[in-house]
């Protein structure tokens, strides 16, 4: 809950500015309504516009070399038995020409990061570096590996260090990039603590994927996605490596290589599979952090001169993709709770309709996107569970803020159940009941159904998570 109200302070400025707009002029709260109800259809339209994209189709076949690839893991407290097993995984590739680098940064615990290193120092062809202090969060890390690349590379090639990759992964992602001519390739994240207890979870993840890489893939705008990416090394050097401003470093790479001229390349292949984080606080962590990342990243995209506009477009659905645009909406009902502001009992209907209105559009929008994908309802559950924090928690950043990289801790045993979630049902249960009381029968049972909807989507959310704590235990028993 702290933490909740910590990254939404501004949430607290944006209510009291609808306080001073009502004051000034009632009405003008229907037009900010108004306004914020095209901005939520326009959204869903060009998530659809994506959906309904054929991505561009990668070249098949083989390429005749073996350029020599250096991978990079960046490491921050995790387990060593897990990180050992994925550079395992690494080292079962038939590739012929690689190096691995280890970055271990800010882990202080010893007995953590020192049986990695141990490890590492048996093989000719994997270095290991730790740094007590080290800036930058995860861009940090990776540009000291890229300091210390051995000057044989010719591509880069970036693992998170709970993947496991499969023997051909490097190969494919080299050939990708060769035939296709791209300087940056993206494969699709996927996860090993799956089962079918859990798939919505695996769903919405997935849907990214589906929708927002494939689809700005046609006109080869598919961004970074923070692993599994392969990058050309000429080209990340010309660019200054890694770029430490946004806590989403991936996309905002991404944008750089793109407002560069680079060519980047979205290819729909599983090589790879991570883990998914096993408790709702901490998979509510990372989901924000990469809501206000990608609004960091936002802001680069608005300074770019060089990309066209249908370029720009498909960057920036990338990069709202987690977010939606119902704060306002949410705040709206607050101020009609207090009964305050509102002597014409028309207008307050009338507003109080257009907050149904925009939460309506927006839950059957996406609702029909998700079902385009997965034909169920599963994974849109999932995903409006995190509707407040993607309703608020991007605001700062958009004004410029900063805001510490939040490591996702995927290891947590205890289950924690995070009671933020279920903040918003009750407020829109709570205005459902003042609407019964001003007999306005058929918006207070719009609100009791979102209520409800999202109430129940927070419980299901948390059904997810014990499955996948439960998968995660014996992978890293195994």
């Amino acid at each position: 809950m702290r933490e909740l109200l910590k990254n939404n302070a501004g949430v607290l400025l944006g209510f009291l500015g609808l306080i001073v707009l009502t004051l000034i002029s009632p009405k003008t709260l229907k037009i900010l309504l108004l306004m914020n109800l095209l901005a939520i259809i326009f959204h869903l339209l060009g998530q659809f516009r994506l959906r309904s994209r054929i991505g561009r189709q990668s070249r098949k076949g083989k390429n005749s070399g073996s350029p020599n690839v250096s991978v990079h893991v960046p490491c921050y407290n995790e387990p060593p038995s897990l990180v050992i097993q994925t550079l395992k995984c690494i080292q079962q590739n038939d590739y012929p020409n690689f190096e691995i680098i280890v970055i271990d940064n800010n882990t202080r615990k010893t007995h953590t990061w020192k049986p990695v290193s141990d490890y590492c120092e048996r093989f000719s062809n994997i270095r290991f570096q730790h740094f007590d202090q080290l800036g930058g969060f995860k861009a940090g890390a990776l540009n000291e590996a890229l300091k210390i690349t051995s000057e044989e590379a010719d591509y880069i090639f970036v693992l998170d260090a709970d993947y496991c990759v499969s023997r051909k992964a490097i190969r494919k992602a080299v050939n990708q990039a060769i035939l296709n001519k791209a300087q940056l390739v993206q494969f699709p994240q996927a996860y090993r603590n799956v089962s079918g207890w859990n798939q919505a979870l695996n769903e919405e993840y997935a849907h990214y994927f589906e929708v927002f890489s494939s689809g700005s893939n046609s006109d080869g705008n598919a961004l970074a996605t923070g692993t599994l990416t392969l990058m050309q090394r000429s080209a990340l050097e010309k660019l200054g490596g890694w770029k430490s401003q946004s806590i989403t470093e991936d996309a905002s790479l991404g944008i750089a290589f793109r407002e560069a001229g680079f060519q980047t390349l979205f290819v729909n292949e599983q090589i790879g599979f991570g883990l998914m984080p096993t408790n709702t606080e901490d998979i509510r962590k990372q989901r924000v952090r990469w809501m206000f990342g990608n609004i960091q990243s936002l802001r680069e995209l608005l300074a770019c001169r060089s990309l066209k506009l249908k370029d720009r477009l498909d960057c920036l659905l990338q990069l709202t993709a987690w977010i939606n645009f119902l704060g306002i909406p949410i705040l709206s009902t607050l101020l009609v709770l207090t009964g305050f502001f509102f002597d014409d009992a028309d207008l307050t209907a009338e507003v109080s309709a257009l907050i149904s209105l925009n939460m309506g559009v927006f839950l059957i929008g996406k609702f029909l996107l998700f079902h385009s994908i997965f034909k169920n309802g599963r994974a849109f559950m999932v995903h409006i569970s995190f509707l407040l924090e993607g309703a608020f928690c991007w605001w700062k950043a958009l004004f410029g803020a900063q805001k510490p990289f939040v490591r996702t801790n995927k290891f947590q045993r205890k289950q924690l159940l995070d009671w933020s979630f279920f903040l918003l049902p009750a407020l829109l249960l709570l205005f459902s009941i003042s609407q019964f009381l001003t007999s306005h029968t058929i918006l207070a049972f719009s609100f009791l159904i979102y209520s409800i909807l999202l109430l129940n989507a927070a419980l299901y959310l948390n059904e997810q998570m014990t499955p996948s704590k439960s998968l995660t235990l014996k992978l890293l028993k195994s």
